[in-house]
């Protein structure tokens, strides 16, 4: 982001300097919470600050209409604490916790075998886990962390109702069993709801500058601010420099000449919108 941000800036110092008639106003975002709450963006959108919005994320240089939401649960189980000699005596809730994991990714197996042409399948994701005591006594707590992520049809309605249908599952599975559910991350998809336009004139600038224009299918299987613009009736695209999959990695990098070209797209594209 910091890649994009940098693009982003550089784009408006080239627009104030070409000394180009705008027909409107052009103003650069930057908010803050985006992984945790999306505080910075959900604010912004609120108060309405724009008719459209463009969310730098690292997109290769290709403009994107559509992407996927997500939904964070921390889930914790409860178990019994007694002496690992006696086992039977009490509840692990580790193997509570396991046995969810299995019927997690059993239907992750189902929900890879019904792809989002262009974005790719619904997922799950176990993040975090965190349980026990030590090895001597049968584990009464155990809490994980789960990633869903959306696909541009679904609700997060939705996603939690299929995700206490597996809770219910492992309920029948397994009498007794006692967690609690909470929510922790809610983005909505991105729907590309109102963005024809600026994704014609986007391509436009694209194709201009010597690069090829994006394809209208193609969408992005992580989640992003623009889609609290376009819920508050503000139509987002996402485009920006640097490739997601080596987001949070220990070499995640931003080519220097992928930000240039980003910066320019960004005037070209914010001129042509304005003119």
């Amino acid at each position: 982001m910091k890649a994009g941000l940098a693009a982003m800036a550089a784009a408006m110092v080239a627009t104030a300097r070409s000394g180009i008639s705008l027909q409107g106003s052009l103003a650069l975002h930057g908010v803050i919470d985006e992984e945790v709450g999306s505080a910075g963006a959900q604010q912004a959108a609120t108060q309405r600050l724009g008719d459209l919005v463009i969310v730098g994320e690292p997109t290769g240089g290709r403009v994107f209409t559509t992407g996927n939401g997500q939904a964070n649960y921390e889930i914790a189980f409860r178990g019994e604490a007694v002496h690992s000699s006696h086992p039977e005596h009490g509840r692990n809730a580790i193997c509570d916790a396991a046995a969810f994991i299995r019927l997690v990714e059993e239907e992750t197996g189902r929900l890879a075998l019904a792809p989002l042409i262009g974005i790719g399948p619904a997922t799950y994701s176990v993040g975090l886990i965190e349980g026990g005591r030590g090895g001597s006594t049968v584990a009464d707590a155990c809490q994980l962390t789960l990633d869903r992520r959306l696909l541009p049809f679904e609700t997060l309605e939705e996603a939690e109702t299929q995700l206490r249908a597996l809770l219910d599952l492992l309920g029948a599975e397994r009498p007794g069993l006692s967690y609690e559910l909470s929510r922790t991350v809610a983005f909505p998809p991105l729907r590309g709801r109102g963005t024809d336009e600026m994704r014609a004139v986007f391509n436009g600038a694209i194709t201009a500058l010597g690069g090829t224009a994006s394809d209208p299918v193609q969408g992005m299987r992580f989640a992003t601010d623009a889609a609290w613009y376009e819920a508050a009736g503000c139509p987002g695209v996402v485009f920006g420099p640097g490739d997601v999959t080596v987001a949070h990695q220990p070499d995640e990098h931003v080519e220097v000449s992928e930000v240039y070209a980003a910066a320019r797209t960004l005037a070209v594209t914010c001129g042509r919108l304005l003119a």
